[in-house]
């Protein structure tokens, strides 16, 4: 009775997991590999099928919220070739540059950008050493598709990016160029929120977004709002809201250096204005810097500050007084929210064949090997007139207290320590 029972149960699992596999056999009617290289092949189809490309809207930075740029690319079997509205050192904008690009199924459809080029590369690449750079992605995963519409996410980094079929009509040199002419117009560092003819709020343009601190908890907290640049102005990626007010779209004014709402209903401008603080730096300069392993006694040399970008840096051309013909040029920035001046890390140029950075150093002739440094100047106005001394953040508290000119593999150009500012001219 119990072989009986025991065979009967055998009978009926076995009767069990057949229902199950042809259930399943119901519902998939194709293996997962057949699935995958159908996916594959069906979105390399789409890319293929527009015949004047795609423009990704490519987000870069911190999650995404440092700006956005156009990438304008057009695919065929094995290469795309793309243009951009963002320049680099080694990129002008509207050039084309080829890449080879793959379509493959690796937990769920992703398209990679296998070989280099100048444009997508160089928001992936760190800018120096122990420098992150644009914090971009060139490996995606395929999220959703449309018939004119691909929603990507950066593989690394995870930021959502949105791909539009481009109308046949748009000529990609002329659209990017002006793109890039509106953004460089617009390049200021502070702008009002005006609505109904009133400002209500304070904002700063960090390079393609417009950051606002908020109080949240209680607690002052920087919230960045990217924007992508278009043939007429900006779109904001998720709106600026005042009041209930929702302003994205706007259109770029060059005479009123304003970006001036175009929303329905919606009486609204971003209004740029200069600060105050910033026009008291351009000028004369002496420079005073204490001895240091390289130079015995203390130094006063003379430097001039001009102005590079209005309400926004400062140039000063220090090849003389480094004592090599060049072109050497530091930058200065003017920090609205300290209300100050400060130095970035940077390449001051090339000397030699070779680019030369500023790191932060000892006055023994140590240094960091890092461009990812703020300096930031203290101004004290007093009876003998502006000063302005430095600390550098985060490595003036191990004792870096010098700004090292130099290039690793080519040595230094110079080593300032514990430089002061005194103000001569205007």
């Amino acid at each position: 009775m119990k072989r009986i029972f025991l065979y009967g149960l055998l009978a009926c699992v076995s009767w069990t997991m057949q229902s199950c596999l042809f259930s399943e056999d119901d519902v998939f009617e194709q293996s997962s590999a057949e699935r995958d290289n159908a996916s594959v092949a069906g979105i390399k189809e789409l890319l293929m099928s527009s015949p004047n490309g795609w423009n990704l809207e490519y987000r870069y930075g911190e999650d995404g919220d440092w700006g956005v740029s156009n990438i304008f690319m057009k695919f065929d079997e094995t290469n795309v070739t793309m243009a951009s509205d963002y320049a680099t050192s080694n990129y002008a904008v509207g050039e084309e540059c080829q890449s080879l690009y793959t379509v493959q199924a690796y937990q769920g459809t992703e398209i990679s950008f296998d070989s280099y080029n100048e444009i997508l590369h160089s928001f992936c690449e760190p800018e120096g050493y122990n420098a992150p750079g644009l914090i971009g992605d060139y490996e995606f995963v395929v999220r959703d598709t449309t018939s004119n519409s691909i929603t990507l996410t950066g593989k690394k980094y995870g930021v959502e990016m949105v791909m539009t079929r481009l109308s046949e009509d748009v000529d990609w040199a002329t659209y990017l160029q002006n793109v890039a002419e509106i953004s460089e117009n617009s390049d200021f560092a502070t702008f009002e929120i005006n609505v109904n003819g009133q400002a209500v709020e304070s904002v700063v343009r960090d390079d393609r977004a417009f950051t606002i601190n908020e109080l949240v908890e209680g607690q002052s907290v920087m919230t960045y709002y990217p924007f992508v640049v278009t043939s007429e102005g900006l779109r904001m990626l998720e709106p600026l809201t005042y009041n209930g007010i929702q302003m994205q779209n706007f259109k770029w004014d060059n005479d009123a250096r304003a970006f001036i709402c175009t929303d329905d209903g919606v009486d609204a401008s971003i209004v740029y204005y200069c600060p105050e603080g910033y026009n008291r730096y351009p000028g004369t300069y002496t420079l005073s810097l204490e001895a240091n392993r390289f130079f015995e006694e203390p130094r006063v040399l003379p430097i001039t500050l001009e102005v590079q970008k209005e309400s926004r840096t400062y140039v000063a051309d220090i090849s003389k007084i480094v004592g090599v013909s060049g072109n050497l040029q530091l930058v200065f920035t003017y920090n609205v929210s300290r209300d100050d001046i400060e130095v970035r890390g940077q390449q001051i140029g090339v000397f030699s064949g070779y680019p030369f950075y500023i790191y932060p150093g000892t006055a023994d002739g140590a240094y960091y090997g890092t461009t990812d440094i703020v300096i930031s100047g203290t101004t004290k106005i007093e009876e003998n007139g502006m000063n302005i001394s430095f600390v550098i953040d985060e490595y003036g508290a191990v004792g870096a207290d010098s700004w090292f000119l130099l290039n690793p593999s080519a040595g230094y150009l110079d080593l300032w320590t514990s430089p002061i500012f005194t103000k001569q001219t205007d």
